[in-house]
């Protein structure tokens, strides 16, 4: 009897975290992604570890890879998570219990992360190409069900995209798929598939998704072309809604459209938690545990009836990440800004393997999550940014072992990160 193969399917588990996160905020059960990316790592490890199993004995090697590396990482990162709220604490008042509970989901992000990444590096460029290319075309058939007004439970969204609650949500997801697309096409469909993206974003009216190809087109090096199309439809003045993209755009404050309210509300959220911690930061997880009293929170509660909008995620994650760790949630950033720009600049560079290039285009792509639009840490753009970071680290760490012993196949291959 033939033994089962130790490595589930790719495409199962990237769908499983595309699609599983956002689902139970969409149907209803749940009021964020949480839920569902807690569900949807613990499902990854769950997948991952019964296929070890089955493939008989597991080298020591690999138990490290799944359990004894992640349990450490998440330890470390628990006790300065732990030790940073305690002394925040002590500057102002916080939920203790909305910060305690926010330790589980984020074991799992770590956990759930490193596993898929850890996979991810294990895999053929045929694999890769295939689980990233399918994704992306489920993903087209949910733009088609969108534009054909056939979504499931849609009436109860007013901005649904399924499996996601807005638009600017499925962006996130559908934008390292098309930019993954681009980059490993060939030379002479690079532009369709960059032409593609936009009409996407154009149709969907999504500035996330616009600023994310824009981010394709310079990975691509065809940033100065798509300009140059770009103001050639403005020009033109072809019957495009680009109306919204302006009101979007416009920070002067004589547009009050609610994503432009939120974005500017989100910087005045970090300027305002600086000055009550004095830049140390409120705390993990409470940022909207207190009330803002920022100007433009004035303005979003009489254009929404009272209600309070993207206050405890902030809009985009560099402001929680700011608000929350104070000056060393901005260094994280910083961080971040360097780890993106060598990932854009080496997917400029040409090819490498598939899932490098795959981990690279997440990266990048999650620059629009940390300055643009963001909804928080528990979301599957942030599981897969783990993964993608963990595949980079790996990849490289096996890139310098094979360089010590003197692997000429391995002196060939550019730096992971």
């Amino acid at each position: 009897m033939s033994r089962p193969s130790s490595k589930p399917s790719l495409l199962l588990l990237l769908l499983t975290v595309l699609i599983l996160v956002p689902l139970p905020s969409y149907i209803g059960i749940a009021t964020s992604m949480a839920m569902g990316m807690t569900l949807a790592a613990a499902l990854v490890v769950g997948i991952c570890w019964t296929y070890g199993a089955l493939s008989g004995a597991v080298p020591l090697y690999r138990t490290l890879d799944f359990v004894v590396r992640p349990a450490l990482i998440v330890l470390l990162l628990s006790a300065v998570i732990l030790a940073h709220s305690m002394v925040a604490s002590q500057i102002q008042p916080m939920d203790l219990e909305r910060c305690a509970a926010s330790f589980v989901p984020l074991a799992l992000l770590i956990v759930g992360g490193m596993t898929l990444g850890r996979e991810l590096t294990t895999r053929s460029d045929a694999e890769v190409d295939h689980a990233a290319q399918a994704s992306l075309w489920v993903f087209t058939g949910f733009v088609a069900l969108k534009l054909a007004r056939l979504e499931p439970l849609s009436n109860t969204w007013e901005k649904a995209m399924f499996p996601y609650t807005e638009v600017s949500h499925f962006a996130l997801a559908f934008g390292p798929l098309m930019m993954y697309r681009c980059v490993r096409a060939k030379r002479s469909q690079v532009l369709w598939w960059l032409l593609f993206g936009f009409a996407v974003a154009l149709s969907l009216q999504s500035t996330a998704l616009l600023v994310c190809c824009f981010l394709t087109a310079a990975a691509c090096r065809r940033i100065l072309l798509i300009s140059g199309i770009g103001m050639a439809i403005l020009l033109g003045g072809l019957p495009l809604e680009l109306t919204y993209f302006a009101d979007r755009l416009n920070f002067s404050g004589a547009v009050q459209n609610l994503s432009n309210l939120v974005f500017i509300q989100g910087w005045e959220q970090v300027q305002e938690s600086m000055r009550w911690s004095s830049g140390w930061g409120i705390g993990f997880q409470q940022m909207g545990f207190r009330e803002t009293e920022v100007p433009v929170a004035q303005v979003i509660r009489f254009i929404s009836s009272g209600l309070d909008i993207n206050t405890t995620d902030g809009g985009f994650v560099f402001a929680k990440l700011a608000s929350e760790f104070g000056v060393a949630g901005v260094l994280v950033s910083l961080l971040y800004l360097f780890t993106a720009a060598r990932c854009l600049r080496a997917l400029r560079r040409g090819r490498s393997r598939a899932s490098i290039t795959l981990a690279r285009c997440i990266v990048v792509a999650y620059g629009v999550d940390m300055f643009a639009r963001g909804t928080g840490y528990f979301v599957e753009s942030t599981l897969l940014f783990v993964a993608a970071l963990a595949a980079l680290l790996a990849s490289r760490k096996r890139s310098a072992s094979a360089r010590a012993v003197g692997n000429p196949m391995i002196d060939r291959l550019s730096p992971s990160l």
